[in-house]
């Protein structure tokens, strides 16, 4: 991805994450202020300071148009100015940006501590109310404040770092120098004999920095664990108030593992990066986009984690959902409702993947041992986003291979280990949804940056689309999946970062082939095998199966199959050229195809479908099952109700 890209990248993430962070926490709050509202006390205030915390992040992010830049030795924060200020105030704004970064560490340092203390030590839960929480608040804001000021005033800007800059704003990403201002994270100096030292003040800077981070995170580990344990082996803890510490406990947990990977993994590696001479560039705005997300994602995590906040959503969005939840608990009916839980998604994902195929209208072609997906625009985007779109179509063949692995696990489960199918019920069936999601778009992440556009891989796509297609260059991009790069020698040897997605890709197919091959021999074996099963569930369960094998074997024929072969293509230097548009045509095909195979194979489906569409089939057949029902019923009442001539006489006489 060319450097200038991030700005277009960066300009959208901006406004998706404040507005995503305006209704998250815009919710959050009139929950939190709701009477039905489970949290009180202390933990009330802090997610109040959290929401009012995230919003004011989000737009300070907007209101920068932050850049993370790594070129000499030097790590450059920089501000993109919308106003004309002055140069000390326009010195100290970006300052804020490292101000937010250390509030939010601390602040997730602080939930734990008192979850920790409410929990380990109740004793001492009166230190985190009234004035003494404000102490609190005082405490966190002096180590945010001494973070924004070290960036301030230790890391200063010198005649080398505004070269620098200078050199990294036009080449890079062709910025006004006037509207733009950087902090510099330079840890080396060189003298006149070009020799390196270490740079003392920045050396002390970055330690405060280390320091925040380490306390922070030490925080949350240290109390985390602890009170995990301490809620497991606690029993006299009544059951609601276990259920509500473990909401609240799998909510921080889960809020940690987000800014773990939207936050503290990547900024150290970014910190750490300069001591290496590691040039990254602009790939390090990987974190811009992160840190414009998270205060917009953060929220969700609490209102779909804690029980009350998500069944007040679900009621406003859908009160049918929560309704249909109900009778499912009043009819015990395990099989027809989890496997109708378990299709939703797949449904879902096929509407989407048509949606995304009319408007990407993919073609794919192998020419000079590259696989190019190309995507013809219906619109006129930006670049960044145009490069990013067609990996939404790599997402949905990701997603549709996860959602066939989950289905077949359910229904091993479900026949197999039927104790463990509480694992797919509740929010445990999010949490699988999760998982998926995250395998779906790791692939669709690959697919954007393991695969960047190079000159070459440009060269011989303008080449392809005008000598095959005859498309215009502007109104098209792709994704080049090329394996091999060719020296100045012309021989050729791995590209390692497209070896790795290749990887990646496999993984994911491996996992999913392997999962529902294994599960379906097995759910088979124990339907055939086992006795103890109703007529009626083993007929339904069959059904189940079948529809999941033919669709398994539509799949394969259609997807995996073809896209295996595809892949392998270009390492053989197998020259195909339009002809892998086949796949084009079965992933347009396959949508629509699908869902059939479920309409047609379970009987209620199919009988309810043929009685809208020809009721007089359906009507015949129910009178002739009535009729033969009848003759039957009324030959055996003629025998019953027949007396002989004693039985008569006999009766007569009594």
């Amino acid at each position: 991805m060319a450097d200038r890209e991030w700005i277009a990248v960066t300009d959208t993430a901006g406004p998706v994450g404040f507005c995503l962070s305006i209704i998250s926490n815009t919710t959050l709050l009139f929950l939190i202020f709701s009477r039905s509202s489970p949290i009180k006390g202390p933990y009330k205030k802090m997610l109040i300071v959290l929401c009012i915390f995230t919003v004011f992040y989000s737009f300070v992010e907007i209101m920068l148009q932050p850049l993370i830049h790594l070129y000499d030795d030097t790590l450059f924060l920089i501000q993109r100015k919308r106003f004309d200020l002055s140069k000390t105030i326009t010195r100290l704004i970006p300052t804020t940006y490292c101000w937010c970064y250390a509030m939010s560490f601390c602040l997730f340092a602080l939930q734990f501590l008192y979850r920790y203390v409410a929990v380990c030590k109740p004793q001492y839960v009166g230190y985190f109310a009234g004035c003494y929480f404000y102490y609190w608040l005082a405490l966190i804001l002096s180590l945010a404040t001494s973070w924004g000021l070290t960036a301030a005033f230790m890391f200063p800007q010198t005649n080398r770092t505004t070269e620098s800059f200078l050199y990294v704003i036009e080449t890079s990403y062709d910025l006004d120098p006037y509207w733009a201002d950087y902090v510099a994270y330079k840890y080396f100096d060189t003298d006149e004999n070009h020799v390196r030292h270490i740079n003392v003040l920045s050396f002390f800077g970055v330690l405060q920095h280390g320091l925040v981070i380490s306390l922070s995170f030490g925080t949350l580990f240290y109390c985390g664990v602890q009170t995990y344990v301490n809620i497991k082996k606690h029993t006299g803890m009544s059951e609601k108030t276990r259920s509500l510490q473990l909401q609240l406990f799998r909510a921080l947990v889960a809020q940690t593992c987000l800014p773990m990977f939207m936050m503290y993994i990547p900024i150290g590696f970014m910190f750490s990066c300069p001591y290496f001479d590691l040039q990254l560039g602009a790939v390090t705005n990987y974190e811009t986009v992160m840190a414009q997300l998270y205060p917009g994602i953060d929220p969700f995590v609490v209102l779909f984690l804690i029980d009350a906040y998500r069944r007040t959503i679900l009621n406003s969005i859908c009160p049918r959902f929560l309704h249909k939840k109900v009778l499912h608990k009043t009819i015990s009916q395990p099989d027809v409702s989890m496997f109708s839980v378990s299709v939703k998604p797949s449904i879902s994902s096929n509407g989407l993947t048509s949606t995304i195929e009319m408007i990407l209208r993919p073609l794919i072609h192998i020419y000079d041992d590259t696989l190019w997906l190309i995507q013809r625009k219906m619109f006129d985007l930006s670049p960044g986003l145009t490069r990013l779109i067609p990996t939404m179509y790599c997402w949905c063949y990701a997603m549709s291979f996860c959602l066939f692995a989950l289905q077949f696990l359910y229904r091993y489960v479900a026949v197999c280990k039927p104790h463990l199918v509480v694992f797919f019920t509740g929010c445990y069936f999010y949490y699988w949804l999760a998982l998926i999601l995250s395998l779906a778009t790791s692939w669709g992440l690959a697919a954007a940056f393991m695969f960047p556009q190079t000159n070459r891989t440009t060269e011989s796509f303008l080449y392809v689309i005008n000598s095959s297609y005859d498309l215009d260059p502007y109104w098209t991009s792709y994704v080049a999946y090329k394996y091999f790069d060719t020296d100045e020698n012309h021989i050729r040897h791995v590209n390692i970062l497209s070896f790795f997605g290749v990887l990646q890709h496999g993984l994911v197919i491996s996992l999913s082939f392997g999962t529902l091959f294994y599960c379906g021999i097995k759910t088979y074996l124990n339907i055939k095998e086992h006795v103890g099963m109703s007529t009626k569930t083993r007929s339904f369960q069959l059904q189940l199966f079948r529809a999941l094998v033919v669709q398994t074997c539509l799949s394969m024929m259609m997807m995996y199959m073809p896209i295996g072969f595809m892949f392998s293509c270009p390492y053989f230097d197998l020259q195909l050229g339009a002809i892998t548009n086949y796949q084009t045509v079965m992933a347009q095909l396959y949508p629509g195809i699908d869902p059939f195979v479920v309409l047609l194979i379970i009987d209620s489906y199919r009988k309810t479908i043929l009685s809208k569409i020809c009721p007089a089939i359906i009507y015949r057949r129910n009178s002739e099952q009535t009729s033969s029902h009848y003759d039957i019923s009324m030959g055996l009442s003629s025998l019953k109700i027949k007396p002989s001539s004693s039985s008569t006489f006999a009766s007569t006489q009594f």
